[in-house]
């Protein structure tokens, strides 16, 4: 590494990271000291700083399996929660969306609640960035000068469409409600590293309009919907920050709920979820995830069978996106289905999880786990090994309070709850999620867990009380629970 170098702050800034590539380290050790002098310059006035032991964190020493920590927390030492809790007060619908880094060591999340940060009265739901290993919750959807967003004039102000890089650096977003100061609103993308908020749109001069997709786990590329001011079309794009360069992937494909583009981790491959025909022998009418390969421009359909039979009309829903959903770890793509051709029977009311190997060229069904019940959606790491599973637990006894589904043969259950698991492709086990290492299950439903690139962590939403100290808000909030 070098022996030096600049980092700039800009005005009023008072905090900077530096990323340090560790390579193979595999191996848990003490905290070693990086540096121990910092040079401090302002106008012409230079002075030397004692940086009072600056350290490199050694993450090898990761929390036990099976840990559970809560995410959407104030920041440790928080002067300003009354009483001194963990932040989540206020507000009325609690933490609505999640997303973690690859390493795990970052949560975002949104939520309407009022005290993870000083200074928050703008009564609208915000962004929020927990930093796990430095204890620090930081409120991302501000502008440059860290002013927060003002409601909107009229209708919703829910933010949508909120993406995070892999590395945790950048975040986009569309917030209805505008900045005072600059008066941004809309298609927005923030740098957390400096500490800018400009328009998604700005981010290339040949667009007019962009809403950001998707990251590679770098940022340095990510997907974006754009209209081409030369070509006076609209199309997607993967944009390249370091030379600018935008590559068209296709037309703005049109569908109900879609379509939906995933970059994998490098940015060489992306999935695509559409109705459209990508291929000629795609015959179905129904939506299919596909994976484009960005160096050779070559598709490959990924909901297939083991012996690329495409799946017929029954397996989905015909000329639409709705009810069907995609992950893509970068190697394999899971995704739900009802078709015969993968073995579900017919007249089964209720999908099951299916894997696709890229690599293997296989397709395998992923949704065991020790309940009654129906799968709903999944989210895979980017080895494809490790698969989480949403999961409406069901039973035959019930009120019909929560809602009743149709089983196979026409029979009803009744819905008792909701949880989620992670399936392992390699050892066939599943871990459930929102369990203590003491087998204290969570005493509220567990919405469906988000995986870490890595896939050593699952990031999830629950109301339950009994995860955490002081979780006494009776709101959602965003924790994470080490799985591997």
């Amino acid at each position: 590494m070098p022996s030096g170098g600049n980092v700039t702050f800009l005005v009023g800034q008072q905090s900077k990271s530096i990323s340090i590539k560790i390579l193979a380290d595999v191996t848990g050790e003490e905290l070693e000291e990086l540096i121990n002098e910092i040079t401090v310059t302002l106008g012409n006035a230079v002075a030397n700083q004692d940086a009072g032991g600056v350290v490199v964190y050694d993450t090898d020493d990761a929390p036990p399996i099976g840990t559970i920590e809560r995410a959407s927390a104030a920041s440790e030492g928080a002067d300003w929660i009354v009483g001194g809790g963990c932040g989540g007060s206020g507000g009325t619908w609690g933490v609505t969306q999640t997303a973690v880094s690859d390493d795990g060591r970052y949560v975002l999340f949104v939520s309407d609640q009022t005290d993870f940060v000083s200074g928050d009265t703008n009564g609208v739901s915000d962004i929020f960035r927990r930093d796990r290993l430095l204890g620090i919750t930081e409120r991302v959807n501000v502008d440059s000068a860290g002013g927060q967003m003002r409601a909107a004039l009229s209708g919703s102000n829910l933010l949508q469409n909120v993406s995070m890089s892999g590395n945790g650096r950048y975040v986009a977003w569309f917030q209805p409600g505008d900045f005072p100061n600059s008066g941004l609103s809309g298609w927005l993308f923030r740098d957390l590293e400096t500490g800018t908020t400009v328009a998604q749109a700005s981010l290339s001069s040949a667009l007019t309009f962009a809403n950001v997709r998707s990251f590679s786990s770098d940022g340095n590329y990510f997907v974006v919907e754009g209209y081409d001011l030369a070509a006076g079309t609209s199309a997607v794009y993967r944009y390249d920050q370091s030379t600018g360069a935008l590559l068209e992937l296709g037309p703005r494909l049109i569908g109900s709920g879609g379509p939906k583009y995933v970059l994998s981790a490098d940015g060489q491959r992306v999935m695509i979820s559409t109705t459209a025909a990508l291929l000629a022998e795609d015959t179905n009418n129904c939506a299919d995830a596909y994976v484009l390969d960005l160096t050779t421009g070559q598709y490959e359909r990924a909901t297939v069978t083991d012996d690329e039979q495409q799946l017929g009309s029954a397996g989905c829903v015909a000329g639409s996106v709705d009810g069907a959903e995609f992950a893509f770890g970068g190697t394999a793509v899971s995704f739900t289905s009802l078709a015969p051709e993968l073995g579900v029977p017919a007249g089964y009311a209720q999908q099951h999880i299916f894997v696709r190997d890229l690599a293997t060229d296989t397709t395998e069904r992923v949704d065991f786990v020790p309940e009654e019940g129906f799968p709903y959606g999944s989210t895979i790491d980017h080895s494809g090994r490790y698969v989480a599973i949403g999961f409406q637990i069901m039973s035959l006894i019930g009120d019909g309070s929560q809602g009743t589904l149709t089983g196979p043969g026409g029979v009803t259950w009744y819905i008792a709850g909701a949880g989620s698991w992670v399936y392992d492709r390699e050892t066939g086990e599943s871990t459930r999620v929102g369990v203590l290492p003491t087998g204290t299950l969570a005493n509220q439903r567990v919405g469906q867990g988000i995986l870490s690139g890595d896939g050593r962590y699952v990031v999830f939403g629950t109301a339950a009380s009994n995860l955490g100290a002081n979780d006494n808000n009776g709101k959602p909030d965003a924790y994470i629970q080490r799985i591997n």
